[in-house]
């Protein structure tokens, strides 16, 4: 089946992205007189972007912020108690926002690299 031509959102990546997607056609699907399908477009997307909103905005706590950011707990609770990130908690039981987490950059690959590959080829032709 032919893939049809639909509007293209700049950055369309994430929750936001598809709910704009999502609006634009209903746009399209409201234009050609399919009033009831786009209202159920437009629903799905305010559904969708109320969902997004209560995820980013939930307050983690630092065992769950360690395992979404790569940090760990006690790195957290020092960025917490320098300031350096909001408590969304209390003093004494500390949350951090999932949209407040700092992320810490995550290798692209997890196979061996390049110069790995090559030095066992040469180790192979050498034996």
């Amino acid at each position: 089946m032919p893939r049809r031509n639909t509007p293209r959102v700049a950055n369309a990546n994430g929750p936001s992205g598809l709910v704009a997607r999502w609006r634009a056609e209903a746009d399209v699907v409201r234009r050609r007189g399919g009033e009831s399908l786009a209202a159920t477009m437009e629903s799905c997307a305010n559904d969708l972007e109320a969902w997004a909103r209560a995820w980013e905005l939930e307050a983690l706590t630092l065992d769950q912020a360690a395992a979404e950011s790569g940090y760990s707990y006690s790195a957290l609770q020092h960025m917490v108690a320098a300031k350096r990130l909001r408590n969304a908690g209390t003093p004494h039981r500390p949350r951090i926002r999932r949209a407040d987490l700092p992320r810490k950059a995550v290798p692209m690959s997890t196979g061996p690299q390049l110069a790995d590959k090559v030095l066992a080829a040469r180790r192979q032709r050498s034996s």
